[in-house]
C-alpha cells in the first residue's frame, strides 16, 4: 500500500470555483446579509447557518458558522470563505472545523449547501444573469 501502508483520507473540505465577479461582490455579499439576517446570522437551504462575513475584497471574506447533518442535534462548526480570484471568478470553501464522516451524503449534503449560497449570492451580485449551477462529482 502507498503512504506508509495506509489508506489516504478523503478531504472533508468543500472546494469550487464559481462565476461571481470581483467587482459585484462585495455588493452582493451586503445585500445578501441584508436580505436574510435574522438574530445576528443567515440559513442558507436549512442547513447551513452563517455569522456575519469579515473581510473585504483584497483578503476575501470568512464566516463562521455551522452545518446540519442529520436532525438539528448534528450541527457540525464550518468555516466559509470567499476569495475573488480573478475578474469573473471567486473561490469558496467550506472547511469542517472537527473530524467529520465523509460519506456520500456529508458530500451532497455540502455541494447542495455551497450550491444554493453560491445561487443567493450570483443573484444579488446580477439579477438579469442566469445562474446555472453545476457542481463537481466525487470528493470535494
Amino acid at each position: 500500500m502507498p503512504f506508509g501502508g495506509t489508506t489516504p483520507r478523503v478531504s472533508a473540505t468543500f472546494s469550487r470555483m464559481v462565476t461571481l465577479r470581483r467587482d459585484r461582490l462585495p455588493a452582493a455579499l451586503d445585500a445578501w446579509w441584508e436580505a436574510g439576517e435574522k438574530a445576528g446570522s443567515v440559513r442558507v437551504h436549512r442547513r447551513l447557518q452563517l455569522q456575519p462575513p469579515e473581510g473585504d475584497a483584497g483578503a476575501g471574506w470568512r464566516m463562521q458558522g455551522r452545518v446540519r447533518r442529520l436532525t438539528t442535534l448534528h450541527w457540525i462548526p464550518v468555516v466559509v470563505e470567499l476569495w475573488p480570484m480573478y475578474d469573473q471568478f471567486t473561490m469558496m470553501t467550506m472547511t469542517p472545523q472537527r473530524p467529520v464522516l465523509t460519506s456520500k451524503r456529508y458530500f451532497r449534503l455540502g455541494h447542495a449547501v455551497l450550491d444554493r449560497l453560491w445561487q443567493e449570492l450570483a443573484s444579488r451580485s446580477d439579477p438579469a444573469a442566469p445562474v446555472a449551477p453545476g457542481r463537481p462529482r466525487g470528493g470535494a
